[in-house]
């Protein structure tokens, strides 16, 4: 058990702060828990696929080598894989577990945050002041009540989020506590940043979004922790060289499964916008007078929505006014199917921020040019014939 107060506090209170945030957290989403499986996401990475099915040799095979909507999460994938031993494909039990991971990662938060808080003021407050208690419970209760946590934890795809961030935390904590080993034993300190090492894996094994652990805690260094000062002749003397070094198993680390899961993205991008098309297809095969033809290309970290709108074959409807209310129904249909699978786009990439401005800026100019478009065509269909001269 990881000791928050020192010795001789009464060993319930220990855990009372943290034991009350988690079950506040609990109450406030345990309405997703009737929940069913979301219709996008849910269905294809779960309902619909039978290979995270299990924790049989072919089904982790399966889980360390799949890029299945983009994402490279073997860790993740198990997790599901041990739902359905347990559940089956009933949905409430997948809610559950995304509950239990929620309740664990707002206790450690408090676990870390009351670290850090007696970092800063121990020495002036006391190591077991309430105020540092308290203080640390409303940074859990903030964490874990937060809007932004809703997605995450009620949308059972998003779980990679907290399986990331369970580990992402227990790599600080090692972190910590690895520091405070320094002065006392040196081994057992060690033992305790290797520790941290072996998280920070399982979290980018979970989601690559781990990688940012470095930065974090050199930020930690410097504050509050104070072990990263500018010695004499710099950061580079050997005092603060040996912080550096500290990070590097941690950069290597990183390096290698951020390339895995940058080529597991691209990979996933082809799957995600030919899904796109096929619903921009769908939209337009009911319009009688506009047939469109989309072309996906996903090559070279390059993704480009490309909508071409042409006449089709079909007699048009007689009247001007008639083409024009066929077209503007044409032209809504597309735009409602295609702008629910832009927004996808752009959303699911944000975490690499380069292809992400590059899908989204494509899709959404091809649908801002759906008007210029449509428009081209209608004054195309309407225009007299033109008689010799």
């Amino acid at each position: 058990m990881v000791r928050v107060l020192p010795e001789g506090s009464p060993p319930h209170s220990r855990w009372i702060s943290p034991a009350l945030t988690a079950l506040v957290v609990v109450a406030a989403f345990s309405p997703a828990l009737p929940g069913g499986f979301q219709q996008w996401d849910d269905v294809v990475l779960l309902v619909d696929n039978p290979a995270y099915r299990g924790l049989g040799w072919s089904n982790l095979k399966w889980m360390f080598t799949t890029n299945l909507m983009g994402h490279y999460m073997p860790l993740t994938w198990i997790t599901y894989g041990l739902d359905y031993i347990l559940w089956g494909l009933d949905p409430f039990g997948y809610h559950l577990t995304s509950l239990a991971l929620h309740a664990a990662n707002t206790t450690l938060v408090y676990v870390v945050a009351l670290r850090l808080f007696r970092a800063v003021w121990g020495r002036v407050l006391g190591d077991g002041a309430d105020s540092l208690r308290i203080g640390a419970a409303l940074t859990a209760l903030l964490f874990g009540v937060h809007p932004l946590r809703v997605e995450s934890v009620v949308w059972i795809t998003e779980r990679l989020d907290l399986v990331c961030g369970f580990f992402y935390l227990l790599a600080i904590l090692m972190y910590l506590r690895g520091v405070e080993a320094e002065s006392t034993d040196v081994r057992q300190s060690r033992r305790y940043y290797w520790a941290a090492v072996g998280m920070f894996v399982l979290a980018l094994l979970s989601k690559s979004m781990a990688v940012t652990l470095p930065v974090v805690l050199l930020v930690l260094d410097v504050y509050p922790l104070r072990r990263l000062r500018p010695g004499t002749h710099g950061w580079l003397t050997p005092g603060p060289w040996r912080i550096w070094q500290e990070k590097l198993p941690f950069l290597f680390v990183g390096a290698v499964v951020s390339a895995v899961a940058f080529r597991a993205l691209l990979g996933g991008a082809a799957v995600l916008l030919a899904h796109g098309a096929r619903a921009v297809r769908a939209a337009t095969d009911e319009a009688p007078v506009i047939d469109p033809e989309v072309r996906v290309a996903a090559a070279q970290g390059r993704a480009r929505v490309l909508v071409e709108l042409r006449l089709s074959g079909a007699s048009p409807p007689p009247g001007a006014a008639a083409q024009e209310r066929a077209i503007a129904a044409t032209q809504q249909a597309v735009l409602a199917r295609l702008s629910g699978t832009s927004h996808r786009v752009v959303r699911q990439y944000t975490s690499v921020p380069l292809l992400a401005l590059e899908i989204g800026a494509d899709a959404l100019r091809a649908l801002e040019g759906m008007g210029d478009l449509v428009a081209r065509v209608r004054a195309e269909r309407v225009r007299p014939p033109s008689t010799p001269g």
